[in-house]
């Protein structure tokens, strides 16, 4: 049995957990295509969920560190992510400095608990940085995930050293996308990165029968985090605008984040009422496969961010296109890798209302919708698979050398 411990900061505490589960996904595919892989998972403990020091899975167990007293503080990680979490509450920014100790100590103590071959450290900053450090003593190989939130942002004189420090001295690093790897290229460029992205659940979405041709009322989709940076208010705007040419619609927006209440005033300021716009909040991951069956047309605005954040890959769009929906989003970071401009959907300028409203217009063509739908589902299932990802990942695991 080869070991690998991962750590991350965001991780899910149990099955409706509507935190990102991409890394456990990742951890069941790999276990799936390569069963003498032993898993560890190390993450912080969230305040939101009675989360346990040690938890055994089917395919991995779960051990958790806390960082700060009381525990009701621990809102750093594992809410969406470090970022997010900072700008909804900037008095955690004291909280790091306690959150890179305690984590430092506990990858040392599981390190020597288990004996990992690997240590895969998703996100440069922190994990990347603290098991980089922790690597000094244990000697151990580290193989570095970059999701890009976390190359993008962070532009400092200091974050920059600790970027290149970690680049410099991972075993292997993984990027999930070709923004990602050329953002990585910029910041260390003596090394290869591989370009393996995340994964998704095709068993979920893609029996979702595709669609068949009917009227020209849409059903529209957004799922996501409500924040500035995924650009939701243009789509707001660009439904005021087919709103005001008479056009049929229903919109759907799926999530919460800090904009929800400003998205919601801009509704009813452009006079979208409910019969137009619905905002559903969290919806259970267990249910999202229903509300993308029911929809025509997925709608991604994201915008590259003050901060220097893009999307680096976006999950929803593929599975959007796994479940056959065609896609409006924007020309800017890793959604060039999935969405490909008139074969699966359309690639629009960021902040751009106008042409989202256009690319809407043209979409009404229940024949359009079909194709783009069709070429975006076989185009995902070819290169999105988890199975895929999974495969070359642990072909990634068979060239480092324990």
């Amino acid at each position: 049995m080869k070991r690998i411990l991962v750590v991350a900061s965001t991780f899910p505490a149990h099955d409706n957990d509507p935190v990102p589960t991409f890394v456990k996904d990742q951890i069941i595919a790999m276990k799936t295509n390569m069963p003498n892989l032993e898993f560890a998972v190390l993450a912080p403990h969230d305040s939101r969920s009675n989360t346990k020091s040690f938890s055994k899975h089917t395919t991995y167990n779960e051990y958790r560190f806390h960082y700060i007293w009381p525990r009701n503080l621990e809102k750093l990680a594992g809410q969406g992510g470090i970022v997010p979490s900072l700008k909804k509450h900037p008095w955690l920014y004291v909280v790091i400095p306690f959150f890179l100790m305690t984590q430092f100590f506990a990858v040392l103590r599981l390190t020597s608990k288990i004996n990992p071959d690997i240590i895969n450290a998703h996100w440069i900053i922190p994990q990347g940085f603290v098991c980089t450090l922790a690597s000094l003593i244990t000697h151990k190989k580290i193989l570095a995930t970059v999701h890009g939130g976390d190359v993008f942002t962070f532009n400092n004189m200091i974050a920059k050293f600790i970027k290149q420090l970690v680049l410099k001295h991972a075993t292997e690093v993984v990027v999930n996308s070709s923004a990602t790897k050329k953002r990585c290229l910029e910041i260390y460029n003596d090394k290869e990165y591989q370009v393996i992205p995340m994964g998704v659940n095709l068993n979920t979405f893609s029996k979702i029968p595709l669609k068949k041709p009917k009227s020209s009322s849409l059903n529209v989709l957004y799922v996501g985090r409500l924040s500035e940076e995924k650009g939701v208010k243009y789509l707001i705007e660009a439904l005021k605008i087919l709103k005001q040419q008479g056009d049929k619609f229903k919109a759907q927006i799926i999530g919460s984040g800090p904009e929800e209440n400003q998205l919601k005033k801009l509704a009813l300021s452009s006079k979208l009422t409910s019969e137009y716009i619905e905002f559903t909040g969290w919806i259970d991951r267990k249910k999202i496969a229903g509300y993308y069956s029911k929809a025509d047309i997925f709608v991604g605005p994201s915008i590259e961010s003050d901060t220097g954040w893009k999307e680096a890959l976006g999950v929803v769009f593929l599975e959007a296109s796994a479940a056959g929906l065609p896609i409006i989003a924007t020309r800017t970071g890793g959604i060039i890798d999935i969405i490909k401009d008139g074969e699966t959907g359309f690639l629009v300028e960021q902040r751009s209302a106008s042409e989202i409203s256009n690319k809407l217009i043209e979409l009404q063509n229940p024949e359009l919708r079909k194709r783009l739908g069709k070429n975006a589902q076989s185009y995902v299932n070819k290169n999105f698979s988890w199975e895929s990802v999974a495969e070359r990942y642990n072909k990634l695991l068979e060239y480092i050398k324990y």
